[in-house]
C-alpha cells in the first residue's frame, strides 16, 4: 500500500485543495482510492468517503489514464463538495 497527498496550488474553484491518493497493489493490478484529504483524522472510517477505482495490468497501453485521472478527480470533487458544506477552510 502506498499513499500520497496531492495539493492543488492553482486554486481551482470548487475543487478540494488537497486529495489523499492510496494505491493497493494486488496480483491483477491495483486498487486506487481517492478522497478529499483529512490529514488530522487518523482512522479510515472517520475520513471523508473515498471513491475506488481499479487499474489492471492488461489496461496499460489500452486505457488513457491521463483522461481517467481527470474524470476521477472530477468525481471526487463532486463527492467532496457534498460533504464540505459548513466546514471551515484554513
Amino acid at each position: 500500500m502506498q499513499g500520497f497527498l496531492l495539493v492543488d496550488r492553482s486554486g481551482g474553484e470548487g475543487r478540494p485543495k488537497e486529495l489523499e491518493l492510496t494505491f493497493r497493489a494486488n496480483p491483477v493490478g491495483c486498487e486506487i482510492y481517492l478522497r478529499r484529504a483529512a490529514l488530522g483524522t487518523q482512522y479510515w472510517e472517520k475520513k471523508p468517503p473515498a471513491l475506488r477505482y481499479v487499474a489492471a495490468h492488461h489496461d496499460l497501453g489500452r486505457v488513457d489514464f491521463a483522461e481517467e485521472v481527470r474524470r476521477w478527480i472530477s468525481e471526487v470533487t463532486v463527492l467532496a463538495g457534498s460533504h464540505a458544506a459548513g466546514e471551515d477552510e484554513d
